[in-house]
């Protein structure tokens, strides 16, 4: 089943007119210059390529959010860095939290890996996606970058 089928999630594939997202060709045609689709679509697998997309689409459907190439990979933010998408040659991806360790993880899907700021959790290619827990994580990296202050202004040289 593709994640555009799953239920309880067309929220997260709402286009800008009101209609529904289906497919990947669909995405690319309504961000044709968006760098972090390019970086997706120049994955060498076509099964990463559409996760990366999925992914992407999922995140950037919470508001404000944005999303860059940084250090040569898909970062998202709102007010400060929020998590990034690490590909995994041909396994997935690493959905990692820059606060991992000050989010609550009731279902234990984060792993430090011997970091201590970051945690992330593996998702790869053919497994059905947790949406319900990657929903919560979500909104609970979300929750933890809204009580973040926002970025410092820099002091003026009198």
């Amino acid at each position: 089943m593709n994640i555009f089928e799953q239920p309880g999630i067309n929220r997260a594939w709402k286009s800008k007119n009101g209609g529904f997202i289906h497919s990947l060709s669909e995405i690319w045609q309504k961000n044709p210059l968006d760098p972090v689709l390019d970086f997706y679509y120049a994955l060498p697998h076509p099964a990463l390529t559409q996760l990366g997309c999925q992914l992407h689409q999922f995140i950037l459907s919470y508001p404000q959010t944005r999303s860059c190439i940084r250090y040569g990979i898909p970062f998202y933010d709102r007010k400060k860095w929020v998590c990034y998408l690490n590909p995994i040659k041909d396994k997935g991806f690493e959905w990692v939290f820059l606060k991992g360790n000050q989010m609550a993880d009731p279902d234990q899907l984060l792993s430090a890996n011997g970091r201590k700021m970051v945690k992330g959790m593996l998702l790869t290619v053919g497994e059905k996606l947790p949406l319900v827990q990657m929903d919560q994580l979500l909104q609970e990296a979300f929750y933890c970058d809204d009580l973040a202050p926002g970025p410092k202004a820099k002091k003026r040289k009198i």
